[in-house]
């Protein structure tokens, strides 16, 4: 009996695998799916995407939680503006491990920048072009030189990773009423995993560059070419999934490989 049901569960198990071409993962509704469904009860990322996951003891709020606020300060122009973005910059880091505080002044850097296009940030976003921009301009490096803090040295940084993050998690949190949901999904997110992926799919769909070359993850990796990088994607995944759900299923099934 056991011995049944064990080849049961092994043989509906595939119902629930990735559907795959050429050893990569179809580009498909149903394979987005299945990767929202696994990150969703992954417990690394289970409160991630919460908007009630507020600081509570150690925890320190989720990137929802703080981008709710901060759509909230923006718009009434809170005395507390600045601290939210900070907490903001802080939970998308946090949850994405973009290590900007690793030259120890990249937070505050980033929320400077933040902040300086306070008035300007919610229409930033919504316009794609200026979104593009502004993405470099988070993208600089934190600071000119080396910087010696406390007997130690540390080294300015560029922070791509975390610029195209934090525009994709403000779109997701901020335009979320009916009147705005077009915006929810304007940017792609820039990692490592789907850097190295991607290439891959390109070069499956016949995808080259203009010179007739394939494209290679260096071709990538510079916030110069993060428009090249999100149109290339857009390429890939045309009206079958979101910017999102393409991210989420490369990331999910090629970060462990």
């Amino acid at each position: 009996m056991n011995c049944s049901l064990l080849e049961e569960e092994l043989l509906d198990a595939e119902k629930y695998s990735f559907d795959e071409n050429n050893g990569l993962p179809v580009i498909s509704h149903r394979n987005v799916v299945l990767a929202e469904a696994m990150i969703a009860n992954d417990s690394d990322y289970i409160q991630a995407g919460d908007t009630d996951a507020k600081p509570l003891g150690k925890y320190k709020g989720s990137t929802a939680y703080w981008m709710t606020e901060l759509k909230k300060d923006l718009n009434r122009n809170s005395q507390r503006l600045k601290e939210t973005i900070l907490n903001a910059v802080l939970a998308v880091d946090r949850e994405n491990s973009t290590h900007i505080a690793a030259d120890s002044l990249g937070p505050e850097v980033l929320t400077d920048r933040i902040y300086s296009k306070r008035h300007s940030l919610i229409e930033i976003l919504k316009e794609r072009k200026k979104g593009f921009e502004f993405i470099q301009v988070l993208s600089q490096k934190t600071f000119d030189n080396a910087l010696v803090k406390e007997e130690k040295t540390y080294y300015p940084r560029e922070n791509y990773s975390f610029a195209t993050k934090f525009c994709h998690y403000a779109c997701l949190y901020f335009f979320n009423n009916d009147t705005e949901r077009e915006y929810r999904d304007n940017y792609s997110i820039y990692d490592n995993v789907v850097a190295k992926a991607l290439p891959d799919y390109l070069k499956g769909y016949g995808i080259k560059k203009s010179n007739g070359k394939n494209y290679s993850k260096t071709d990538f990796v510079r916030a110069e070419s993060y428009e090249l990088f999100s149109n290339l994607i857009d390429q890939l995944r045309g009206n079958i999934v979101s910017r999102n759900g393409f991210d989420h299923l490369l990331w999910y099934y090629h970060k462990a490989r």
